[in-house]
């Protein structure tokens, strides 16, 4: 046995523990899957020479052996462990190169991995109970970072000296406020954040309602569908905001049917941004998606307006600005049954967005609505200001009624006139009828208003 270099347990759903494997000096790689039952590894400390090492799938496993002294391990990955709770030190295995743990439901904390120069891939998956992940400030060759599903994070650890990270993805982490800025990760190319909600909510938003004055529906990339879109180059600096037209739609059928709404009744959209940040020398793809909730269903048109939090992670000194915009409708559901979407019942069309800035030289803060109301005012009118274009639309009918009236009885007069002087022969029998028809009318129309209190 001393002369084993392979060892795979699999499948073993009686065996409670493995023996002690310390004396396999030579062992280079120890995979353990599911074994239901097994709720022991015994040391592993003397197997010196392990470089791969894999548990997957052993619910009842509540710790693992301690892994200091496999200074050449270089593949830990431990999946759906659900009552795993501790990690003992991995300080010593300074060779890493990958580190996966998946599915470990009891697991609180990572073991500090500071000491890991090596580390190139850190992927940590459905750990819903896990609340913080150790120093990786010393991980100097990590080039992927994967954090999905991890519900009590709040914080990710400091990522500054992690010049050579290439992509960063933050998914479905609900509880999760905080990311240092990225002063170092100069070579970051890829950013996602999904379903973090948290992170990505800003109190400089606006949600309104009201009326699109421009017809961009159907016109250029994305436009009059689920996706907005630039199809420009243009590079957008500061501070953006990014200002989006809604309108609810049917779920099936013709999309510009209007859907039959309940009053009062909330739903929530998800829109998932897509863009380039270009920082320093560098572009960075990031993909980050932001949650718009209690929207009333209304006939009228959305209006919402985000501030994007992404560019405060950037290094200031960087002048961070994004280009190549593009966003899609992810999600949509009730207010009422948060878990089902309503795609089959409601839609959500995108009929116009355009990307605003604050005024930075008076310092300006996220505009209110009054404010805000002036930024759009090329494209879109508030609801108030909807109904004092009601009431001049009102009276213009009314004018335009009184002017109708005026012309028809110029008209009705312009024709008697013709009746009573046509082919210029003085008949004064047409002409005193003409007289008398006009003053009956005159009558009738006065008395019928006293009558009715018509106006």
């Amino acid at each position: 046995m001393e002369s084993l270099e392979v060892l795979i347990v699999q499948s073993c759903h009686k065996v409670t523990e493995l023996p002690d494997l310390s004396n396999l000096k030579i062992l280079m790689e120890l995979k353990i899957e599911d074994c239901a039952n097994l709720g022991e590894i015994h040391s592993i400390k003397g197997s010196e020479s392990l470089e791969v090492l894999r548990v997957k799938g052993c619910h009842k496993l509540t710790e693992l052996p301690d892994l200091s002294n496999l200074k050449r391990l270089m593949e830990l990955n431990i999946g759906d462990c659900a009552n795993l709770e501790e990690i003992h030190s991995i300080k010593g295995s300074e060779s890493l190169e990958v580190l996966r743990v998946k599915g470990c439901h009891k697991l609180t904390e990572l073991p500090d991995m500071s000491n890991l120069k090596r580390l190139m891939e850190l992927n940590i998956g459905d750990c819903a109970n896990l609340e913080e992940i150790h120093s990786i400030k010393g991980s100097e060759s990590l080039k992927e970072l994967t954090v999905k599903g991890c519900h009590k994070l709040r914080e990710l650890p400091d990522m500054s000296n992690l010049k050579g990270l290439v992509s960063l993805y933050i998914i479905n982490c609900v509880n999760l406020q905080k990311i240092h800025r990225f002063e170092g990760a100069e070579s970051l190319q890829y950013l996602g954040v999904l379903d973090c909600y948290k992170l990505t909510e800003t109190t400089r938003k606006i949600l309104g309602q009201g009326r699109l004055l421009v017809d961009n529906v159907g016109k250029g990339f994305g436009q009059g569908t689920n996706s907005i879109g630039t199809d420009d180059h243009h590079v957008y600096p500061g501070s953006p905001f990014l200002c989006i037209v809604l309108a609810f739609t049917s779920g099936s059928g013709d999309r510009s049917e209007r859907v039959k709404f309940v009053v009062g009744e909330l739903v929530t959209i998800t829109l998932q941004i897509s863009a380039f940040i270009c920082w320093g020398e560098k572009d960075t793809m990031f993909v980050y998606s932001i949650r718009i909730e209690d929207i009333e269903f209304t006939e009228r048109d959305i209006i919402y307006i985000h501030h994007f939090k992404v560019l405060d992670w950037f290094p200031l000194e960087s002048k961070p600005a994004i280009k190549e915009f593009r966003g899609d409708t992810l999600k949509i559901f009730r207010q009422s049954d948060s878990h089902h979407y309503s795609y089959d019942q409601i839609n959500v069309c995108v009929k116009h967005w355009k990307v605003l800035f604050e005024d930075i030289e008076s310092e300006q803060q996220m505009p209110n609505q009054q404010s805000s109301a002036m930024l759009v005012a090329d494209f879109f009118r508030w609801d108030e200001e909807e109904g004092a274009d009601k009431e001049v639309e009102e009276e213009q009918d009314a004018n335009n009624d009184d002017e109708q009236v005026e012309d028809k009885e110029d008209a009705d007069n312009d024709e008697e006139d013709k009746k009573a002087g046509g082919s210029g022969v003085c008949n004064c029998f047409v002409a005193v009828k003409a007289v008398w028809d006009g003053f009956c009318n005159c009558f009738s129309r006065g008395f019928w208003r006293y009558v009715t209190g018509a106006s």
